[in-house]
């Protein structure tokens, strides 16, 4: 169900994010503001408390001296000083300075003090009321509206930073989901071309130098896409290779049935019934060939225990000898002793006998054939002839499945012999590898160093 932009952005990860980051942008904007009014609060408050002190110490310095008079004109100089902070100066009866600052209580207090008689507000003062000598009572007020005002412009402008900041962080939010959304988009419509069938299509990518995480995934999905498609054509291949295989000995078989139903005599029949036999028999060898190639792929056979490569070769070549001489061809063998691997020694015996096989299928009469096995940095175990040998560009074509050369499709076998030499080489985490033997082709298996 498509999604407009709105309810888009509301259930996009990355702008939930850069929204909440926002938020606590403003938020710690907020904070700092309430932060920054206590702070400020209590240091003007100190600092007023040490002024009004500082004025109070020398009026009652005046008042130890001269006593209310000298305090009262000691006022008149410092009121004309500092025309900010208000006094009051009262002994039995006598009052110098303001009379409406109460004098009443003893200590520091915060009080609204009334309007001034020209009318002019006067509003929070902070008020120090300390006794001198000679039953003389001083308080000194100083004006809190002038910090509160500090203070107000202050919290105001974090406030409008804070809002300022919370409107562009969405803002930049919206933009970047938006492009990320685009993208998202271009992802999307990529993976339903490909759910509809279409294997070419790749994401688009923005940067490929410096790729940013959405690059990464969409190199990743044309990576996966490439793979796919190669598999596919894989796919398309071995069955185009398989109907081509299974077509001759089926084809071979419904022409031995028609002579079979169309013999006079039995013998007609008993021959034609012996190559149909055979004919199936060759069907069921290639099955079976193709369900060892998917059970070695899937890795469902794996019993790994310590192998002798040497014993492999013994018990194959061993095997297979008396058909290589019989054929005119000569065998050798070359085993320095003991060569031992991590492996399951039923497949690596397969592995090899298909290579023999291979080397007895594809070389002429008279051929030499060299089984190998050697210890070193890498275990390796070859088979080596001087027949005539695969071309470099087929050597990798080979391995497939069912892939053989056109010289070799009249050659009995199910053209997947290499193909589980190579699977069980991926196996032990081994290598296959075609080479050329000068004359002839030589097939390798090479093992991991560390194999024990």
């Amino acid at each position: 169900m498509s999604l407009g932009l709105t309810e888009q952005l509301a259930s996009s990860t990355s702008f939930r994010l850069a929204a909440m980051f926002a938020i606590l942008l403003a938020s710690s904007f907020l904070l700092a503001g309430v932060g920054v009014v206590v702070a400020t609060r209590s240091a003007a408050l100190n600092e007023s408390d040490r002024r009004l002190r500082i004025e109070i110490d020398a009026i009652g310095e005046a008042t130890r001296t001269g006593g209310f008079a000298t305090a009262a004109a000691t006022l008149a100089q410092r009121s004309a000083y500092h025309p900010a902070l208000i006094y009051s100066l009262r002994s039995r009866g006598a009052v110098a300075g303001d009379p409406s600052l109460p004098t009443d209580r003893i200590g520091r207090r915060i009080i609204d003090l009334p309007d001034a008689p020209d009318g002019a507000w006067r509003g929070d003062h902070l008020v120090v009321t300390s006794a001198l000598p000679g039953d003389v009572t001083l308080s000194v007020a100083d004006d809190l509206e002038r910090a509160e005002d500090v203070r107000n412009a202050l919290l105001s402008t974090l406030l409008w930073i804070g809002a300022a900041t919370l409107l562009a962080g969405i803002a930049v939010a919206r933009w970047l989901t938006r492009r990320t959304l685009s993208r998202m988009d271009a992802l999307s419509d990529t993976v339903q071309a490909v759910a509809g069938g279409n294997l070419a299509v790749r994401m688009p990518l923005r940067n490929a130098t410096t790729p940013d995480d959405l690059d990464r995934l969409g190199a990743s999905f044309n990576d996966m896409l490439d793979q796919i498609d190669r598999l596919v054509a894989s796919v398309r291949r071995v069955s185009t290779n398989v109907a081509h295989d299974l077509r001759t000995p089926l084809t071979h078989a419904g022409q031995q049935l028609e002579t079979a139903l169309a013999a006079t005599t039995n013998e007609e029949r008993e021959r034609a019934l012996l190559t149909i036999q055979a004919s199936i028999a060759e069907l069921l060898r290639t099955f079976d060939a193709l369900l060892s190639l998917s059970e070695i792929e899937a890795g469902t056979t794996q019993r790994f225990a310590t192998v002798d490569l040497s014993a492999v070769v013994e018990r194959v070549t061993d095997a297979y000898r008396p058909d290589i001489e019989a054929s005119g061809r000569t065998l050798a063998v070359q085993t320095p002793g003991p060569i031992l691997i991590q492996g399951e020694t039923h497949l690596l015996t397969r592995a090899l006998a298909n290579l023999v096989e291979n080397a007895i299928r594809h070389t002429p009469l008279g051929a030499h054939i060299l089984v190998e096995g050697a210890e070193g940095d890498c275990a390796t175990l070859s088979v080596s002839d001087n027949g005539a040998g695969v071309p470099a560009v087929h050597r990798d074509r080979v391995i497939e499945p069912f892939e053989r050369l056109d010289e070799s499709r009249q050659s009995p076998g199910s053209g997947i012999g290499l193909s589980i030499v190579a699977a069980v080489a991926r196996l032990h985490g081994a290598t296959l590898s075609l080479d050329d033997a000068h004359p002839g082709l030589r097939a390798t298996l090479r093992f991991s160093p560390r194999r024990i």
